[in-house]
């Protein structure tokens, strides 16, 4: 016979076995459940990343000499490869601003695979992260420019040897690749950029001797692999002992002003290209070249003369505001140029166009 206590609280016993059954299993299948479904979700979400295991790799293709200035054909794709110089290169937008005003019709694209203290022959990534032969292959790369040498000039002359041989490698590596398919890609080195004295540190006195050593190595390896060179060292040191600002955030690391330089001299002497006038102040308005307003909001005053193409125009013409502070849309008008007088007019930052005064 069933015990009374038992009998009045079987169904309360019942339930409290029922709920321990559920949670021992869902301890002991949660794990195998868990894994399905990172399998589940590595296998839908594997064709968004590019993985060292899976991602393919260009076929080997006979180099080819690269002489500069480079033409760009339309639809090309352009790859910056390299250390923290092209690294920092993406938050300052001059120089590709500068290469679509250059080439509007070309529609270029431009990709920065580039790596802070990456140097040719030491490259770590996380763990099955695709290395730059498959993330080149991944972009179809046409043209590579590369950047390498400030990190390898801190071991002096010793190192030299050493570098040479690493970069004139991984040149010959790029050069035959068929990345996009077709043809192997169009190569030009970059040299180190100066260092300049800034009021925290010297660094151009204590770094400058050995990059330059460095920046002739980087032109004895494009001599000797047939490839294009391009020496910002000089451009770089010549400018900073010309100027009163520094071009720098720490001696090392180009600031804005430092970049709207480097990329200047980048498109003159890479490309074929007619050069490019950063516009700073009012008394650069008057031109008819192309053109890139600096960072942040510049104030103008005055009549100035707008003029074709439109579609470049709609990009540095957005606000006009008079005396009374009323803002209005600039308007266009076609065939010919438009005139404009206003008592303030306000930039937009990092846009290209074209004026005429």
């Amino acid at each position: 016979m069933t015990p009374a206590w038992l009998q009045s609280n079987l169904p309360k016993i019942l339930v409290h076995l029922a709920l321990k059954l559920a949670l021992f299993l869902f301890c002991l299948l949660s794990p195998l459940l868990s894994v399905q479904g990172q399998d589940d979700d590595s296998e839908r979400y594997l064709r968004y990343g590019i993985y060292a295991a899976t991602a393919p790799r260009a076929t080997k293709a006979e180099g080819r000499e690269t002489t500069l200035p480079l033409r760009p054909q339309p639809n090309q794709r352009i790859m910056l490869v390299g250390n923290t110089l092209l690294e920092r290169l993406q938050y300052f937008g001059y120089f590709e601003a500068s290469l679509q005003q250059a080439y509007p019709q070309h529609q270029l694209v431009v990709r920065n695979l580039s790596w802070s203290a990456d140097t040719p022959d030491l490259q770590p990534r996380p763990a099955n992260f695709a290395d730059l032969e498959q993330h080149l292959t991944h972009e179809k790369a046409d043209i590579i420019l590369v950047a390498y040498g400030f990190n390898e000039s801190f071991d002096g002359a010793d190192g030299l040897e050493h570098f040479r041989d690493s970069l004139a490698a991984k040149v010959r590596e790029l050069k035959t690749r068929a990345f996009n398919g077709n043809s192997p890609p169009q190569i030009v080195l970059l040299s180190p950029i100066a260092n300049e004295n800034v009021s925290a540190v010297a660094a151009a006195d204590l770094n400058n001797a050995r990059i330059a050593m460095y920046t002739a190595a980087v032109q004895t390896v494009a001599k000797n692999e047939q490839v294009g060179f391009v020496d910002v060292f000089r451009a770089t040191a010549e400018a900073m002992k010309a100027i009163d600002d520094d071009l720098t955030i720490n001696g090392v690391h180009l600031n804005d002003k430092g970049y709207q330089l480097f990329s200047r001299h980048l498109l003159e002497r890479v490309f074929d290209a007619p050069p490019i006038k950063i516009a700073t102040s009012s008394g650069d308005i008057a031109h008819s070249t192309p053109f890139i307003t600096p960072v942040g909001a510049k104030s103008l005053t005055g009549s100035w003369t707008f003029s074709p193409p439109w579609k470049a125009l709609t990009n540095v013409l957005p606000i006009v505001t008079n005396a009374s502070g009323k803002s209005r849309k600039a308007k266009r008008r076609k065939p010919g140029s438009m005139t404009l007088t206003f008592q303030h007019y306000q930039w937009w930052p990092k846009v290209a166009g074209r004026i005429a005064g």
